[in-house]
C-alpha cells in the first residue's frame, strides 16, 4: 500500500517529520482526514508507539465484551517507521468538558448508565495505568442526551494494583 501525497502532506512537513497535532502525551501524534461519500474520516496516526500490541489486545476485549469503549486501530511501516493508526472519536476530552463545564459530571442524566457501568467494569478488569481524564473522549449518543467515555490510550493496561518494595540484600550505606 501507498501513502497517497495529499496523505503524505497532512501528515509530515518538508523534513519528513510528523507534524503534531496533540497537546497532551510523550508521542508525537498527526493527523490525517478523508472523505469517503461526502462522510469526514478522520485518523490519528502515532509515531513510534509504545506498546501497539496491548493497544490493540484492549481494544479488542473492550469491543468484544461490550461492542464499544475503544477505537479501532492498526499498526503500520513507513519507510523503517511504525506508525500507530488510530479511529478518531468524535468529541472532547474528559479534561476538557470538565474544564469547561463541570456541572455536566453532576447531571445524573450527562452519562449513561449502562456504558458507564460497561466501563468501570472494563477498568476493573484491565487496570489502566493512565486511565486519566485526557485519555477518554466524552461521546454524545445518537439520538439521544446522554453521552459515553470512551478510552482512546490503551497500551498501559493490566498494571500490577499493588507494588511491593523489593530489598536487593545490601545495606544502603
Amino acid at each position: 500500500r501507498i501513502l497517497s501525497p495529499d496523505l503524505q502532506k497532512q501528515l509530515f512537513d518538508k523534513d519528513w517529520k510528523i507534524i503534531p497535532r496533540n497537546k497532551e502525551g510523550k508521542r508525537d501524534v498527526g493527523i490525517i482526514e478523508r472523505h469517503i461519500h461526502g462522510v469526514p474520516l478522520r485518523f490519528y496516526v502515532k509515531e513510534y508507539p509504545e506498546l501497539p500490541g496491548l493497544e490493540e489486545a484492549v481494544g479488542s476485549f473492550m469491543r468484544r465484551l461490550f461492542g464499544f469503549g475503544a477505537p479501532y486501530t492498526a499498526l503500520i511501516r513507513i519507510g523503517n517507521t511504525p506508525f500507530l493508526i488510530s479511529q478518531e472519536i468524535r468529541g472532547k476530552t474528559a479534561a476538557e468538558v470538565l474544564k469547561e463545564v463541570p456541572q455536566f459530571f453532576d447531571s445524573p442524566d450527562f452519562l449513561d448508565p449502562y456504558y458507564t457501568s460497561a466501563l468501570v467494569l472494563m477498568n476493573i478488569l484491565i487496570n489502566p495505568e493512565d486511565g486519566i481524564f485526557p485519555n477518554y473522549i466524552v461521546e454524545r449518543l445518537p439520538h439521544a442526551q446522554a453521552h459515553r467515555l470512551i478510552s482512546i490510550d490503551n497500551d498501559h493496561a493490566f498494571v500490577p494494583g499493588v507494588v511491593k518494595d523489593q530489598k536487593q540484600g545490601r545495606n544502603p550505606i
